[in-house]
């Protein structure tokens, strides 16, 4: 019973991370400019100064820079922390930033996540909806994995022996698949956060890992049928 109540957790949540994973993707085509009281559940523009660069771990993998910017001429309430430091993803027009740059931070959430340059250059940085939700999908399929694994073991346990009392773990039919999704997920959740917000060594990570659960998973069924 205790499986398939924390399978059934697990597959909720996994499901829920899923549909914000979606609602994240969907919100930027929705961001609007505020057009009254300054709120941070739209896009509010305020002038921000350049300061200097600053390191950025694994740039040579993901091509994400950070900068420092003096924020002091944009209103508190608009921001949502003292953080003054911004990541700005690999795409085109991001070496055109340069310390002293005057731009223009567009604020949403309480977090810049879009720099406008004076070259009409408009810029996500990593704390864009947009560039956010690879890590959560990630997760998702991991948890979902992780929780039908559960659900099939208490499932099959409970029907064949006793919903109830503590019985021996018997592995379900389709428990590699489950395994598959979960380690795929979790390679990859944990790659997207190392690397940043590149998105193609998590991609990788996730189908190298998936191929090769996948294969083993092939395999044994072959030599099960053989024997």
């Amino acid at each position: 019973m205790v499986w398939l109540v924390l399978g059934t957790v697990a597959v909720a949540g996994s499901l829920a991370l899923g549909v914000q994973t979606v609602a994240d993707l969907v919100r930027p085509t929705e961001m609007a400019a505020c057009t009254g009281a300054v709120s941070q559940d739209c896009l509010i523009r305020g002038p921000a100064t350049v300061e200097r660069e600053t390191r950025s771990r694994f740039r040579w993998v993901s091509g994400e820079r950070k900068w420092s910017l003096n924020v002091s001429a944009v209103a508190p309430q608009v921001r949502g922390n003292d953080n003054d430091r911004v990541t700005v993803p690999e795409q085109p027009g991001q070496d055109q930033i340069r310390d002293g740059m005057q731009l223009t931070a567009v604020y949403y959430g309480g977090n810049p996540v879009l720099l406008e340059l004076s070259s009409d250059t408009v810029l996500e940085t990593a704390q864009h909806p947009r560039r956010s939700t690879p890590t959560l999908g990630y997760l998702a399929i991991g948890l979902f994995g992780m929780g039908v694994f559960a659900v099939q073991v208490g499932w099959r346990n409970g029907r064949r022996r006793s919903w109830w009392r503590s019985v021996d773990y018997e592995q379900p039919n389709g428990g590699l698949i489950s395994a598959v999704l979960f380690f795929a997920g979790m390679a990859g959740m944990v790659t997207q956060t190392a690397v940043g917000t590149s998105r193609w060594p998590a991609v990788i990570a996730f189908l190298v890992v998936a191929g090769v659960l996948g294969s083993l998973l092939m395999l044994r069924k072959r030599r099960q049928v053989a024997s």
